[in-house]
């Protein structure tokens, strides 16, 4: 018998887009809170350590799937935000840029 492709039902919420994307959003929270803390307190590595973690995390909440509607669309743009704080941080500094491309901007 051929192997089935497509959705399968787990019964669960775990793969729905809004209740995945807040459970990621939840996780990279403290690190965001923590980069803060360590900013403001001068510390320049654990910061851009923090933020990058929580980086990481928003961006694996974007999946099952980039495209998915609803609140998965709203971790890209916090990814940058942390991604941009971060990268204040790194030696050289990282800033993120909009770049026009095919009569359209964007980020990089």
């Amino acid at each position: 018998m051929p192997a089935r492709r497509g959705r399968r039902s787990t019964g669960s919420k775990a793969f729905e887009g809004a209740h995945w994307a807040a459970v990621w959003a939840d996780a990279a929270a403290p690190f965001e809170t923590r980069g803060r803390e360590r900013e403001a307190a001068g510390e320049w590595a654990a910061a851009r350590d923090a933020y990058f973690a929580a980086y990481g995390l928003l961006h694996v909440g974007r999946f099952p799937t980039p495209n998915h509607p609803g609140e998965i669309r709203e971790l890209p743009p916090l990814g940058e935000a942390t991604t941009a704080r971060a990268g204040r941080f790194f030696s050289p500094p990282v800033e993120v840029i909009d770049l026009p491309f095919v009569g359209k901007t964007r980020r990089g």
